[in-house]
């Protein structure tokens, strides 16, 4: 196994279990302000608003909700099934494949995305989002277990690569200031 295969093989479960994690953050949260009563409810609409999202991580996000809607008392996360193949048909798959290419030429919406995530996050950050978001999105875009219709799937894999040439050019640019900030003895932590 090469070197960026294993890496990625590491690093899902990892993704996993801080989506696990930021679900029962969410839980307890709501239980602290809106009472015990009120959260399950509020967790289950912030999972409605993340179907058809073509981003794996906010679908994932929302079926941890869920399970934190479930056990309320004690927020109860796990999201390592998941971990193991689910594939969708194989003939299913061809379509989606077939619909993802078709989407490559029409960036308007990864832009949408893209500017999503670079809102509030640094260079570095924005490197670690766009390759999570693009590892996730070639993991599960064929996972039964997400909840997502043929053109939710056909964007997810659309928008993976696009996602990874987006973090390729912002850590070649970050590594441009680093060099340039070293040269001229500036510290490179603020550099975020």
């Amino acid at each position: 196994m090469n070197a960026p295969v294993q890496r990625a093989t590491r690093l899902v479960p990892e993704l996993l279990d801080d989506l696990a994690q930021e679900a029962r953050w969410q839980a307890l949260d709501l239980v602290a302000r809106r009472g015990r009563e009120a959260a399950p409810n509020l967790l289950r609409g912030q999972s409605a608003d993340y179907a058809g999202s073509p981003l794996a991580w906010e679908l994932l996000l929302g079926m941890a909700l869920d399970q934190a809607a479930e056990t309320i008392d004690a927020p109860a996360v796990d999201l390592s099934p998941l971990l193991k193949a689910s594939d969708l048909p194989a003939e299913r798959l061809l379509e989606i494949r077939a619909a993802a290419e078709r989407l490559k030429g029409s960036a308007r919406w990864v832009e949408e995305l893209a500017a999503r995530i670079d809102r509030n996050a640094g260079q570095l950050e924005r490197v670690r989002l766009l390759r999570a978001h693009a590892l996730l999105n070639e993991r599960f875009w064929s996972d039964t277990r997400i909840p997502a219709d043929e053109a939710t799937r056909a964007r997810m894999l659309a928008c993976a690569p696009q996602f990874r040439a987006r973090a390729d050019a912002a850590a070649r640019r970050a590594r441009g200031w680093r060099q340039v900030a070293g040269r001229l003895g500036l510290p490179t932590t603020l550099l975020r």
